[in-house]
């Protein structure tokens, strides 16, 4: 079965979010072992590091990750021989060459043996990564923009400039109790002194230009729909930066005795603003570094790669694409030659001309980078210049609409008031990072495919279900989460951090989760089937919305100013940001309602149905669906989306959560498990997603323990004997 498949997308992406799931558990316990070692205004650096990666990446990536995922890179089998059979022997070969052909014999052909090359597209894997890579000159222009409107706006610039944060270093650096900190800094290091300030910044820059380099990796397993790579890497890169600055904290403690502040506050030995934010760039140095050797063993084809989540429809992909390679290299060397380059390659060492087993072992090495050229990515980009200008338009215009706040307050508020955000952002938003996240990507590559087959009603229906889910899950931590935040805050991470602000903005926060996870899926359906126009209509809409949005939030912030200690401004943020997500619902779903059906590949969707029905496979919906009277969604899909009576129900376990908010925490977990049993009984098709696959495995088990435990030793030698037989046959 392919990834392409659709009960093989949903098995993978429930697979996804279950091991999303079990290793947040690791990166959660670090992340509150961490935020008690630190101090509010510390918790405030590391949150302004971790907004300005995010920032700056969002733009460099999002763009180019939206235009690659349009580029199928393998096909079913079905598709693959239908194809083979409209298209001449010619066209097939420039997909993927046969075996045989200059230099081919060196490439590695074991996984292509077992597989058919003709379903990878290996021209489509050129354009992904000619694409892919311009997230890195994206990257750089971006982190420059926002570095000189920081200079030449100062607090006026919303946008998180690093170089004002390291002035203020600069301005908190020569505050160290002894002379001898500031020489040892300066041996240890070897950096004078005014540049010394501006190594953490310089550090956090570099490391985001190195994390764009690795999109084409990372565009190559979305493709494929490998959610669990993308899953182990952000864990594993989590926890390289967690326990890189838990590490620093703990050894600067016992470096100083009781590690406490000039206000005998208990802090970790990190004395000064520019030793917090040395021991945060350490921990980005960390996070980048894991990052690229994670995807680089993913895609190298070694046997560690099965073991990091690899695939071997991304072993058939790295072989048929190094085939193809190969097959380049050798054509391109014979045509050297016919020219009359041959005379001075006899002229050369033999030692300074590259074999082409050579060759061959160097792409094998730089896969999938070998195929990059900047001609071909200047060619990939006019050709899709519409498209990835819509693209990077609305990845700004979502980067300030769902990060307004964050970046706002990096530059007018308090580092405390960071410190707090920054606390209540990773407790409220951990379901929207580490599960929504995952669902919206995966969401957007199938719903792109769909798209691009004309398959309308097949991403409609995907996208009520997936909706219908999410809200599940959403709404489970606004039922739940409320009545128990003051009890977790201090538990979890000491009455420090447990103040009625924070728990105040903490419960606002889990209200706006159903509202995050409806957000996010509606504009990655809008994304990914909309035509340029509908982008272009939700694009002038959401240039209004930003402008309100950060007007209100500079207000706010403007008004508590950098005195607010106690993190007064942060519930007034978290409410900005739930009538901005709901308004950002209503749009989306306006515009679904009132767009006509003009998808992305809506013009080859009559030849896909003509080529299903000559196969004898399912035909996608005809020329009704893609007139111009038909929208994208119909009101009523969204009005009957929910069943009426787990409607009722739902609200009723609501109101009983409420009531028995002061009571212990048994009851509340009793109206969690009633919430989960209304939600299986009431909803066949997710019961039938969640319950059945789990069942079928275990019951599977049960059968086989059964059947052995009841198969006696003859029985044993019975089959084997029959075996051999077969075998001599």
């Amino acid at each position: 079965m392919t990834p392409s498949t659709p009960s093989s997308f949903k098995g993978q992406l429930l697979f996804a979010l279950m091991l999303s799931v079990g290793l947040k558990l690791v990166t959660f316990s670090l992340s509150t072992l961490l935020t008690r070692l630190l101090l509010p205004y510390q918790n405030g650096v590391y949150f302004t590091f971790n907004v300005y990666n995010d920032a700056v990446l969002f733009i460099a990536r999002e763009a180019t990750r939206s235009v690659a995922s349009r580029l199928p890179i393998i096909e079913s089998s079905a598709e693959a021989e239908d194809n083979a059979k409209q298209d001449s022997n010619s066209d097939a070969a420039q997909e993927v060459g046969p075996a045989g052909q200059g230099g081919a014999e060196n490439a590695p052909s074991a996984p292509s043996a077992r597989t058919p090359a003709n379903l990878v597209r290996v021209a489509n894997i050129r354009g992904v990564v000619s694409i892919a890579l311009c997230s890195v000159p994206l990257a750089i222009v971006m982190a420059a923009t926002v570095e000189a409107l920081g200079v030449c706006l100062g607090p006026a610039s919303f946008l998180p400039s690093l170089m004002r944060y390291a002035r203020a270093s600069q301005r908190d650096f020569p505050k160290a109790k002894s002379v001898s900190d500031l020489d040892s800094a300066m041996a240890l290091t070897g950096l004078p002194s005014v540049v010394l300030p501006y190594v953490p910044e310089m550090t956090v820059v570099l490391c985001t230009i190195i994390m764009a380099a690795m999109e084409p990796c990372v565009v190559l397993v979305q493709s494929l729909s490998l959610f669990r790579v993308v899953v182990l890497a952000e864990c594993a890169t989590l926890v390289a930066r967690l326990c890189t600055i838990i590490g620093i904290a703990y050894a600067c403690q016992r470096d100083i005795a009781g590690g406490r502040t000039s206000d005998d506050e208990v802090g970790n030995g990190l004395r000064t603003l520019w030793e917090t934010r040395m021991a945060m760039a350490f921990g980005q140095l960390a996070y980048a570094i894991t990052h690229v050797i994670y995807y680089t063993l993913v895609v190298s084809g070694l046997p560690v790669a099965r073991w990091l989540g690899s695939s071997p429809e991304m072993e058939q992909v790295r072989a048929a694409a190094l085939l193809a390679h190969a097959r380049d290299l050798g054509q391109s060397r014979q045509g050297a030659v016919a020219s009359g380059s041959a005379a001075s390659a006899k002229a050369a060492p033999p030692s300074v001309l590259p074999t082409p087993s050579q060759s061959v072992r160097w792409s094998s090495f730089v896969f999938p980078f070998c195929f990059y050229s900047i001609g071909d990515s200047v060619v990939a980009c006019r050709r899709h210049c519409a498209l990835l200008s819509t693209f990077l338009r609305e990845s700004l215009l979502r980067l300030v609409l769902s990060e307004g706040e964050s970046l706002v307050l990096t530059s007018l508020g308090s580092e405390t008031a960071r410190g707090y955000y920054h606390l209540i952002y990773n407790l409220g938003s951990l379901v929207a990072r580490l599960l929504f996240r995952v669902w919206e990507n995966a969401c957007f590559v199938k719903w792109s495919l769909e798209a691009s087959l004309g398959h309308r009603h097949t991403a409609v229906h995907l996208l009520k279900l997936m909706l219908r889910l999410a809200f599940y899950v959403g709404f489970s931590f606004t039922l739940l989460g409320p009545p128990l935040t003051q009890k977790f805050l201090t538990t979890m991470y000491t009455s420090r951090w447990a103040t009625p602000q924070v728990s105040t903005a903490l419960q606002l926060y889990f209200y706006a989760l159903p509202l995050m996870a409806w957000n996010g899926l509606l504009e990655a359906f809008l994304r990914a089937v909309a035509s340029p126009a509908v982008l272009q209509r939700l694009q002038r809409w959401m240039v209004g919305e930003t402008v309100l949005y950060i007007a209100a939030c500079y207000v706010t912030l403007t008004a508590f100013g950098k005195t607010d200690m106690q993190g007064e401004s942060v519930s007034v943020l978290v409410l900005l940001n739930i009538f901005n997500t709901l308004w950002r619902c209503c749009v989306s779903i306006y515009l679904l309602v009132s767009s006509p059906t003009v998808v992305v590949g809506a013009a080859t969707a009559v030849s896909t149905d003509a080529r299903a029905e000559d196969v004898g496979g399912p035909a996608a919906p005809a020329a009704p669906s893609l007139t111009p009277s038909s929208p994208l969604v119909r009101l009523h899909d969204f009005l009957s989306l929910f069943p009426k009576r787990i409607v009722g129900s739902i609200l009723g376990l609501f109101v009983c959560s409420r009531v028995l908010r002061a009571n212990s925490v048994v009851a509340i977990v009793a109206v969690g498990l009633m919430y989960a049993a209304v939600i299986l009984a009431g909803d066949g098709e997710v019961r039938r997603l969640l319950v059945t696959p789990v069942w079928s495995r275990v019951r599977l088990l049960l059968l086989r323990h059964r059947h052995d435990s009841h198969r006696g030793p003859a029985a044993v030698s019975l089959q084997s004997v029959e075996s051999a037989k077969s075998k001599l046959e």
